[in-house]
Parts: structure tokens; C-alpha cells; sequence
């Protein structure tokens, strides 16, 4: 069977990616109010429903080493100090408390690359490309793992799921083994078939559907 087109551009080394929601309606709204007006609170009820995703992603661990560490996307140094926060790792750490799993900052970003929100698929994958270091899990805080611990991504957003796709090539690097990543809602390409608010939200990167 023929390959829909975000199948074959799917970035390489990133097994599967699980979201709860569509970067619409009411979901877009809760992302905008958290990331740019400031709204924390809204960490919580998103951290919560990203629980089933997250356990799906970990679900698929052909190799269950206990539970995964939760990964947040790591902001910019500059970008982290004016926003005060860092919207990934908030709903990471809630997450982490619905799930019982533990969170680590084991990713570290660089300075340089534009905003990713204003590039296409091929520019966000080069704009990416080397941005992040991880540090080896034996020098993280958490309970110590045995062999290559697992790891989940965890951003508010996926797109082209370049960000995530880089973040656990850092992770594979250092030692990790990343089993995917999870948001709380990802986008589409506009269609016909594209419909609005809970998901459908679940990306495979299987290349016959």
C-alpha cells in the first residue's frame, strides 16, 4: 500500500510519536494560554490527559526495563529566563505524577536555530540538526537503570516531530534508549478528512496507514 505523505517524510530514529489532541479549537487555545500568556495552572489537566499517550508509547517497549524517564524538550538558556518557564517540563512533571514515572532534564539545547514555528518540514529537520546534548543516564538524578534505560520525549507540541526526532538522537547518543515521544496535541495538513478536537491524535510511523 502506498505511504501517506507524512509517512514518508517521517524523520528517522524516532519510533512513534502519541498525542491526545489536534492543535485546534479549544486544545490550540490551552497550548497558546500556557506557552505565551503565562498560564501554569493549565500544566496540570494537560500533563493528566497526556497519560494514556504516554503509557501507549511505552506500551510498545519490546524490552520493559521498568518505567520509561520522561524527557522534556529543553527551551533555549535565553528563551527559559524571559518566559520563566519552561512549558515541556511542567507537563512532564505532571505527567510524571499521574503516571508515577519519574522526570529527568537530561537534554540540553544550544543558542543558536530560528523559532521552529516559522519553518517548513525540510528547514525545522537542518534548523534542529546538532542542537541538543544529553547527559548519560549515569549522571541524571532518579533510580538508577541497568543497561539503556528508557527514555519518552515530551513537548506540547508536534509538528513535523523533527524537534522530538532530534531531542532522541541526543538521548540515543548518550546512552538512552528512546522509545518515542508525547505531546499534548500535535498539528496536521489541512483536508478534507482533518477533523477537530480529541483525537485521532495516536501517530504511527507505520508505511501502510
Amino acid at each position: 500500500m502506498e505511504a501517506c505523505a507524512e509517512c514518508i517524510d517521517w524523520p528517522a530514529g524516532l519510533p512513534r510519536v502519541r498525542a491526545p489532541y489536534l492543535m485546534r479549537g479549544g486544545a490550540a487555545e490551552l497550548v497558546r494560554a500556557l506557552k505565551y500568556r503565562g498560564w501554569t495552572a493549565l500544566a496540570v489537566p494537560m500533563g493528566e490527559a497526556m497519560a494514556a499517550a504516554a503509557r501507549s508509547v511505552a506500551g510498545d517497549d519490546p524490552r520493559p526495563t521498568g518505567a520509561p524517564r520522561l524527557v522534556p524538550v529543553p527551551l533555549a538558556p535565553p528563551r527559559q529566563r524571559r518566559r520563566g518557564f519552561n512549558q515541556a517540563g511542567l507537563l512532564a512533571r505532571h505527567l510524571a505524577r499521574e503516571l508515577g514515572w519519574s522526570v529527568t532534564a537530561a537534554l540540553r539545547r544550544g543558542t543558536r536555530g530560528r523559532r521552529q514555528a516559522r519553518l517548513g518540514g525540510a528547514s525545522r529537520r537542518e534548523n534542529v540538526r546538532g542542537l541538543f546534548r544529553a547527559r548519560p543516564p549515569g549522571e541524571t538524578s532518579g533510580p538508577a537503570a541497568a543497561g539503556r534505560p528508557a527514555a519518552v520525549v515530551v513537548d506540547d507540541v508536534v509538528t513535523t516531530a523533527s524537534t522530538a526526532a532530534a531531542c532522541a538522537e541526543a538521548l540515543r547518543r548518550a546512552g538512552w534508549r528512546p522509545l518515542g515521544a508525547v505531546a499534548f496535541a500535535r498539528t496536521v495538513a489541512p483536508g478534507p478528512e482533518a477533523g477537530e478536537g480529541r483525537n485521532d491524535g495516536e501517530r504511527h510511523t507505520s508505511r501502510d496507514g
